[in-house]
């Protein structure tokens, strides 16, 4: 479903379908397949029978159909898309000015009583660097009955304008010529869409956590793309960065700058306290977090991203999906006597590593 006149649904449904090859068959529909197919009456209130018949047909045929709404609401198409469909995919240009506010045709998937899945895919060049610092949030809290979200990098050709024409010329040759890419985002969205995702939880250990970087260059180099992460500990901070940076040699760069921030005496003795909770007052410790994710919040990440927390004060395992970054990595990695709890701000509750309830998420 195209959020706006600023995205080219077609566009991404054919690269889409692209991606989607290694794992079966698929069509694509629209509005002008169907009156082709079964004639200009095919929305008609008498053909509704026919037209549900031909739809599931095609769905007993292959893996995946493709239905790509029309851009008006009251469309008798789009509203038919959304009642067959078991997930509906909703476009925006990332930077866009809707953020705060759905726009028309999306208020039909809010006031939609099917319990169908609802996915938010925000459309970046290829080139972007990071997602805008906070604008995630902001697509999320205006936008409360979607449930999952997607930062996906898509190439030239699906942002570039064409005609119709264009278009199936273009893809044409693409599919012909083309294999897809597995570590590209599109290919990312295929695998989690056709439940064939890889994920990568990444362990506690202390020192030891500076092998995951070794681990992670090890998956590059096998052909193994990572699809959402999650982690623990050292595990949770190695993971975050790789969420945020999935390109192997910046990544390790950055690694290699956090652990040795760490090396210095003179800072590890400045940040010494009173030992009534801990030996280390921790400002160190969260500056250099801070330097390294700034204001970046969980939902900002390229890739899916979690990390387990102790909360200490109800006894429980906390998992952290959404949020300020700096922080729960701080309180992943917070190892009682040496660094003091850290508070989460929605509740108060005071959070440390979560080696203590779960050092292996997934496990």
């Amino acid at each position: 479903m195209p959020g706006s006149s600023e995205v080219n649904a077609e566009a991404f449904s054919f690269e889409l379908q692209h991606a989607t090859t290694p794992y079966g068959s698929s069509v694509r529909l629209t509005s002008e397949t169907v009156t082709k197919r079964l004639g200009p009456k095919a929305f008609e209130p008498s053909n509704r029978y026919r037209l549900a018949t031909w739809l599931n047909h095609l769905e007993d045929s292959h893996r995946i159909v493709y239905y790509i709404c029309d851009k008006q609401r009251s469309s008798v198409w789009t509203r038919r898309c959304i009642r067959q469909t078991d997930c509906i995919l909703v476009l925006h240009m990332a930077d866009s000015k809707f953020s705060d506010k759905p726009t028309m045709i999306e208020t039909a998937l809010k006031e939609d009583q099917t319990k169908v899945t609802k996915v938010l895919v925000l459309l970046h060049s290829q080139h972007k660097d990071y997602p805008t610092v906070g604008r995630t949030a902001q697509w999320l809290n205006s936008r409360p009955w979607i449930s999952q979200h997607f930062h996906i990098r898509c190439p030239s050709r699906v942002l570039a304008p064409r005609n119709k024409q264009a278009l199936v010329s273009l893809y044409t040759q693409v599919f012909t010529q083309e294999k897809p890419n597995p570590f590209a985002d599109m290919s990312r969205l295929a695998r989690c869409l056709t439940g064939k995702a890889i994920g990568l939880v990444l362990g506690g250990g202390g020192a030891r956590g500076a092998a995951h970087v070794g681990i992670i260059k090890i998956f590059q180099e096998a052909g193994i793309p990572v699809d959402m992460i999650g982690g623990t500990s050292i595990g949770s901070f190695m993971g975050a960065l790789w969420a945020e940076e999935p390109r192997i040699a910046p990544f390790t760069q950055r690694a290699r700058e956090f652990c040795s921030s760490f090396t210095s005496l003179w800072a590890k003795l400045k940040d010494l306290t009173y030992p009534t909770v801990s030996i280390f007052s921790g400002r160190e410790f969260n500056s250099a977090l801070k330097t390294v994710f700034k204001n970046r919040q969980i939902e900002d990440l390229w890739l899916p991203f979690f990390c387990i927390t102790t909360d200490i004060t109800n006894c429980k395992m906390r998992v952290h999906s959404n949020g300020e970054l700096w922080r729960f990595v701080r309180a992943s990695m917070s190892y009682p006597i040496l660094l003091p709890p850290i508070g989460d701000p929605m509740d108060g509750a005071l959070l440390v590593d979560g080696v203590f309830t779960n050092n292996v998420p997934g496990i």
